[in-house]
């Protein structure tokens, strides 16, 4: 999928390009034309390295911190 900006729109990036596999699965994200902002990049890459099974309670506070870390809700 490559998504390019309209002429004459000025938010968001000028292109998105998304690569995905034959299953469709997205492998490669590349956003360029971002606005600049102080100290942000003008493009972006996301590739994906691995499709590895992380566990049901990976995206947990207590996988990645000790438990008696404070958590802030926002």
């Amino acid at each position: 999928l490559d998504a390019v900006r309209r002429p004459g729109r000025r938010r968001g990036p000028e292109r998105v390009l998304i690569a995905c596999d034959a299953a469709g699965v997205p492998t490669r994200i590349l956003i360029e034309g971002q606005p600049v902002e102080e100290g942000m990049p003008c493009v972006v890459e996301l590739t994906l390295v691995s499709r590895d099974d992380l566990g049901a309670g990976y995206f947990s506070h207590d996988a990645h911190h000790d438990a008696d870390r404070p958590l802030d809700w926002e």
